[in-house]
């Protein structure tokens, strides 16, 4: 049966969500999750992609990427085939690391894009790896409070910059609201 064709973003701005086969906690490890992230650096490189959020937890990961949705495609086949190799090598295994393909819902406004933000950045506390998701340094919300671009573009924090006028606000928005607003967006 053929795969079905994957909705394209009027924005061109996609949550992205992979998961580990049978719910594995592929990325249980500390190294494992710097590893991934190094990975996807060096494919930032090589792709027209923006990342505007991110969280790796344990059996699975978020994204919110801008990118034309061939160009998505590709860079996430790189990034988790990549990824596969290391993981199976370090494991002594073969075989899928990853459940199927990686999922991507369409983020069609600002006020799903800061709720999607908010709930990728919650997981960690959700879980209860963490009490408070600031802490946690497998996402970007460090990227966010510290005004960094490792992983983030620079079109996120300037986003952010935009709506809050201070790292404390934000934090409140994403602990509280759900950040809805009836503005248009990027």
């Amino acid at each position: 049966m053929p795969r079905k064709r994957r909705n394209e973003s009027n924005t061109g701005i996609y949550h992205v969500m992979v998961k580990g086969i049978n719910k594995e906690k592929i990325f249980n490890q500390n190294r494992e999750k710097s590893y991934f992230k190094k990975i996807i650096l060096k494919y930032l490189e090589n792709y027209a992609v923006d990342i505007h959020g991110y969280c790796i937890m344990s059996n699975h990961a978020h994204f919110i990427i801008r990118a034309e949705i061939q160009t998505l495609s590709y860079f996430m086949a790189a990034i988790l085939a990549e990824y596969a190799s290391y993981y199976n090598y370090k494991h002594n295994r073969n075989g899928h690391v990853f459940q199927n393909r990686f999922n991507s819902e369409c983020i069609e406004n600002e006020g799903y894009y800061w709720a999607c933000l908010r709930y990728i950045h919650l997981n960690p506390v959700k879980a209860k790896m963490i009490q408070k998701m600031e802490r946690y340094k497998y996402s970007s919300i460090g990227e966010y409070v510290n005004c960094t671009n490792i992983l983030i573009c620079k079109k996120a924090t300037e986003l952010f910059r935009e709506k809050f006028n201070s790292v404390q606000k934000f934090l409140e928005n994403l602990y509280y609201t759900a950040g809805k607003t009836g503005m248009t967006f990027l």
